[in-house]
């Protein structure tokens, strides 16, 4: 096999190298992404806040609403005492028990429509944290198969930096020196397969001579990307 046979397949271990390392890393990004998961975290907690803050509001009116009732009770009592005799003192006392009971009225009322609140918001707290478990178990499973592919990836590299150590070994230093100086200047890609007359990197066809040429194994370039042609 002529070296440039040797090039070309050191060429296709590392463009799989390559291949296979940006998949890696891609791989690897995945598993530190999840903007489905993050959404629904965000919108767990939100409901979470919500029915807590509902909640709170519901207590906070509950105790003002019996504060309110207790001191209407006590201000009725004393009234009917019969130990109030000032009519300016009864008055008050008229008028203050009609102010309680005009405040309990309308707390009752905020009470009832925050009550409704907080079924709203349990109600999406429920919806959100279900939704949330569904798509924490996909996630986990999605976890799953990209570390399985993580795995897959790393041993099939040790796998193709073991065989390109083992190609490299076939190619003159001369050779491997033109192989890398060619490659760095065109993006890590030095040698073409030449099948049908065609580039099969570029895409652009060339003359026969080169054709013959490149078959019997001389050093050849495209005209075109400027990268050794090898029959593929």
């Amino acid at each position: 096999m002529s070296q440039v046979h040797q090039l070309y397949r050191l060429q296709q271990i590392d463009n799989e190298i390559r291949e296979k390392k940006e998949r890696l890393r891609e791989v690897l990004r995945a598993q530190k992404q999840d903007e489905e998961l993050r959404e629904a975290q965000a919108r767990q907690e939100a409901a979470a806040q919500a029915l807590t803050e509902a909640r709170q509001q519901q207590k906070a009116l509950e105790h003002e609403l019996t504060q309110v009732n207790t001191k209407a009770k006590r201000s009725e009592q004393r009234m009917y005492s019969g130990k109030v005799t000032n009519p300016k003192e009864l008055t008050d006392l008229q008028q203050e028990i009609a102010s309680l009971g005009r405040r309990s009225e309308a707390l009752e009322e905020e009470i009832l429509e925050t009550m409704l609140l907080v079924e709203e918001t349990q109600d999406e707290d429920d919806a959100a944290r279900e939704a949330l478990a569904e798509v924490e178990e996909r996630w986990q499973k999605t976890v799953a198969r990209l570390q399985k592919e993580q795995n897959e990836l790393a041993v099939r590299l040790n796998e193709l930096l073991a065989a390109r150590e083992e190609q490299a070994e076939r190619i003159e230093p001369k050779m491997m020196s033109l192989y890398e100086k060619t490659g760095s200047k065109r993006g890590g890609v030095a040698v073409a397969g030449l099948r049908g007359g065609t580039c099969q990197v570029c895409g652009v066809r060339t003359n026969n001579a080169k054709i013959r040429a490149a078959e019997s194994g001389d050093l050849v370039y495209c005209g075109s990307c400027g990268r050794i042609f090898a029959p593929a």
